[in-house]
């Protein structure tokens, strides 16, 4: 093959993915001008589904007039922050009443045994929604280019298993998929992702209090750790600033409410004591 009809193969290449088929599948996202359900919604309508967004402020203007058209729609993504148990299963379960999804996708950091209570509610004699519960990761900043590099973990309810794990490889997404015996698994993990994270700040805060206690600079003292890190992997280089954000805090705060533990407070204590810091300087 000469150059030029190697040009000619990679161009119809493109355009072969450029004219992808439109997908069937209609699809809703709550909490659609959140940072996770923003870049959702753009995935979502890059991979050619027909979406639109609700948020506090209701439904998308431009789609106001076509809305019935997205009533019994395949699936609902939930993007909406928990702050109680009451609070997030009542928002899910009014805006599935009114929309009538056939599955429902939550993306949230929430309490174990959310997506199970939700699967166990008592619902309208000829609807019963399918659940399937798949956590975010990825930094706020690169969010879009993290959704495409992690795996998608996600748990999914038998009967939806196959269309759900369908759903995210048409959306470009890695996917690493259980049942939903694992729901509550996933739920944990993801809790427990972000609580490490915390944890190693609130250690750096604490150190770097001591080293400023000793005259020292915790700077030094982080070139000293990073050097073995760079060895043996095990002593991540953290800065010792305020956790503030939409995640570590608020994922603490909830795994002090499933597993009370003093660990938890020690974080949520001396990040308050580096907010006055912050606000000190």
């Amino acid at each position: 093959m000469n150059i030029i009809d190697t040009f000619k193969y990679h161009l119809n290449a493109i355009k072969t993915r450029s004219a992808k088929r439109k997908q069937n599948d209609r699809c809703i996202v709550i909490g659609s001008k959140g940072e996770v359900g923003s870049v959702l919604m753009r995935i979502l309508r890059e991979a050619r589904y027909d979406t639109i967004g609700i948020d506090k402020d209701g439904i998308e203007k431009k789609y106001a007039d076509i809305q019935s058209q997205f009533e019994a729609a395949t699936f609902m993504h939930v993007c909406i922050p928990y702050t109680t148990a009451s609070q997030f299963v009542g928002d899910i379960y009014e805006h599935a009443r009114k929309w009538k999804p056939a599955i429902i996708i939550i993306h949230s950091t929430v309490i174990p045994g959310t997506t199970s209570n939700l699967q166990k509610l008592k619902w309208e004699d000829d609807y019963h929604p399918l659940f399937a519960y798949s956590p975010c990761r990825g930094q706020h900043d690169v969010l879009y280019n993290d959704f495409k590099r992690y795996y998608k973990y996600v748990a999914s309810d038998p009967a939806a298993r196959e269309k759900v794990e369908n759903h995210f490889h048409a959306i470009g997404l890695h996917v690493s998929g259980c049942d939903s015996s694992m729901y509550h698994w996933l739920e944990l993990s993801k809790l427990m992702d972000t609580s490490q994270y915390g944890i190693l700040i609130a250690y750096a805060q604490i150190c770097n209090r001591v080293a400023a206690s000793y005259g020292v600079n915790y700077q030094f003292v982080r070139d000293f750790m990073r050097e073995t890190n760079e060895l043996y992997q095990n002593r991540p280089d953290i800065y010792p600033g305020y956790a503030g954000g939409k995640c570590i805090r608020q994922n603490i705060e909830l795994m002090q409410k499933t597993a009370p533990h003093k660990l938890w407070k020690l974080f949520m204590e001396s990040n308050s004591q580096a907010e006055k810091e912050v606000f000190d300087r």
